[in-house]
């Protein structure tokens, strides 16, 4: 999809997924993405402004927390909760999740000090985060834009539809 946009592209296993070793920790994921910052803007010379920070579901968490950081051109949230205690609360409404959460991964409180345009990507028919989570970031965000996907949360290449390839291009022509 990016390639197709004509933009270069580097794509990050955290710690524990795909082929990175490793066990994933809140604090791990966030190490992952400065590691990965750093490589492009010291080895290749990468400036923030050309940087569009892009992630799904748990990346769409670890994204703004850089993107908070290190202002990029652009931010772009897919699929992604406000908070893991938010998500768990309402998929297991029965235990105190938000009293025994381990993770807090808080989108929505992060989105709000990113100083960057912010594309919310959300989907009505995401059977894993509700809708409702895309629209709370959408709302908390100080510059946003936000397209619909429809798709569930795993319904892969969801992003290769040619329509959504060129919604994204639109908000990167101006962000």
């Amino acid at each position: 999809m990016f390639h197709g946009l004509g933009y270069s592209t580097l794509l990050v296993d955290y710690r524990g997924y795909g082929k990175s070793t490793g066990a994933p920790t809140e604090a791990g994921t966030y190490r992952d993405a400065l590691a990965a910052r750093r490589w492009l803007v010291q080895e290749r010379g990468v400036s923030d402004d050309d940087i569009v920070v892009f992630g799904e579901s748990l990346g769409g968490a670890v994204g703004c927390w850089l993107a908070q950081r290190h202002r990029p051109r652009a931010l772009v949230l897919a699929s992604t909760f406000t908070s893991v205690p938010d998500l768990g609360a309402e998929v297991y409404r029965f235990l105190p999740v938000r009293l025994i959460s381990r993770y807090e991964y808080d989108t929505r409180a992060c989105v709000q000090k990113v100083d960057a345009p912010v594309l919310v990507l959300h989907s009505p028919r995401d059977d894993i985060v509700p809708y409702g989570h895309g629209r709370r970031l959408f709302e908390a965000a100080r510059k946003q834009s936000v397209s619909e996907i429809d798709r569930g949360h795993n319904d892969g290449f969801g992003f290769m539809r040619r329509e959504w390839v060129k919604a994204l291009g639109r908000f990167l022509e101006t962000a």
